[in-house]
Order: structure tokens, then C-alpha cells, then sequence
């Protein structure tokens, strides 16, 4: 190990200052809301969801926020498609 460290230390010590500033170097920046909107993503939601009609006190299910979200995505589109379904079908007077 400290050989390689002593030869890639030699070897950049040795190359010209050109050469090095010469190289493109990449940065992907990244932003501080992407990260918290990841985070905010990850965090786990627990919800009771009590079934129609029930005095149970229904099941307590855990999911991320992510998921919740494309959850409630996916019922809104379906709401959405059925409404407008029902409405080009319906008989016209």
C-alpha cells in the first residue's frame, strides 16, 4: 500500500503542470433541495387505514412517502380516467 501511494505521489510530482491542468475534471453538482426532496422520499409513514363501514380500528400499514405518494397518484389518474370514461358515455339530450 505504501508503495503504490509513494509511486502515484512520484508520478504526480512528476508530470508537468500542464499536462495536469490540461485534464477536465467533472463536478455534478448536487443541490441541497434534490437531496432533502431523496430524503423526504426514504422516510417511512405509518397510516391507519380503517376499512369502510367498520368500527374496527382497521390495519396500521408502513410505507416510504415515496410510496404514499405514488399511491395516491395512481388513485387520483384512476378517479380521473373513470370520470371522463362515464362522461363520453353518457347519452347526450
Amino acid at each position: 500500500m505504501i508503495l503504490v501511494r509513494a509511486t502515484l505521489a512520484a508520478a504526480l510530482l512528476l508530470a508537468p503542470a500542464a499536462a495536469l491542468a490540461q485534464q477536465p475534471t467533472t463536478v455534478t453538482p448536487v443541490s441541497v433541495e434534490s437531496a432533502k426532496q431523496a430524503d423526504e422520499k426514504s422516510r417511512v409513514v405509518c397510516k391507519r387505514i380503517a376499512p369502510t363501514g367498520s368500527r374496527t380500528p382497521g390495519k396500521k400499514i408502513c410505507r416510504t412517502a415515496g410510496e404514499w405518494a405514488a399511491e395516491e397518484k395512481t388513485a387520483k389518474e384512476t378517479l380521473d380516467d373513470t370520470s371522463r370514461r362515464a362522461l363520453q358515455s353518457a347519452p347526450r339530450m
